[in-house]
C-alpha cells in the first residue's frame, strides 16, 4: 500500500473526511448545546473535549444520554484521580455527518434534562431550607 504510492492519497482523503466531520460536530454543538457549555476546535486528533455548564457531571449525564441513544467518554476516565468531572470526550470520526448531527441533538436534549433536574433539586432544597428557617423563627418567638 505504501510502496505503490496509495498511502499519501489515502491520507489526504481521510484528512478531508475527518475535518468535515469535525466541522459538522462543531456546528451541531454550537446549535444544540445550552449556554455555559464550552469546547475548542481541535487542531489535531480525533476528539472534541466538551465542558458541561458549571455544576454538571459527565458521570450523571451518561445515563440520560444513553436514554437518548447516544454515548460519550466521560472525562474522569482520562484524568488521574477522577478529575475532569464536567468534561466529555466526543469522537467525530466514527460516524457520517448526518449521524453526528443527530447524536449532538440528542446529547443536547440530555444536557437540558440534567440542567432541569439540577434546577428542580435546587428549588426543592431552597424550599426545605425556607421551611426549616420558618420553624426555627417560630421556636425563637414562642
Amino acid at each position: 500500500y505504501i510502496t505503490v504510492g496509495r498511502y499519501q492519497a489515502h491520507l489526504r482523503r481521510i484528512c478531508r473526511v475527518y475535518r468535515s466531520r469535525r466541522d459538522t460536530m462543531l456546528a451541531a454543538l454550537e446549535r444544540c448545546m445550552p449556554p455555559g457549555t464550552a469546547y475548542q476546535t481541535p487542531q489535531g486528533g480525533l476528539f472534541i473535549w466538551l465542558r458541561l455548564p458549571a455544576g454538571l457531571s459527565a458521570i450523571e449525564l451518561a445515563p440520560l444520554a444513553g436514554e437518548e441513544g447516544v454515548a460519550f467518554a466521560p472525562g474522569p476516565l482520562f484524568s488521574p484521580g477522577g478529575h475532569a468531572q464536567s468534561y466529555l470526550r466526543l469522537n467525530f470520526v466514527m460516524h457520517p455527518p448526518e449521524v453526528i448531527e443527530d447524536g449532538i441533538l440528542r446529547l443536547g436534549r440530555a444536557v437540558e434534562r440534567l440542567l432541569a433536574r439540577r434546577e428542580q433539586k435546587e428549588k426543592e432544597e431552597k424550599e426545605e431550607y425556607d421551611a426549616a428557617s420558618a420553624v426555627r423563627r417560630q421556636a425563637v418567638v414562642v
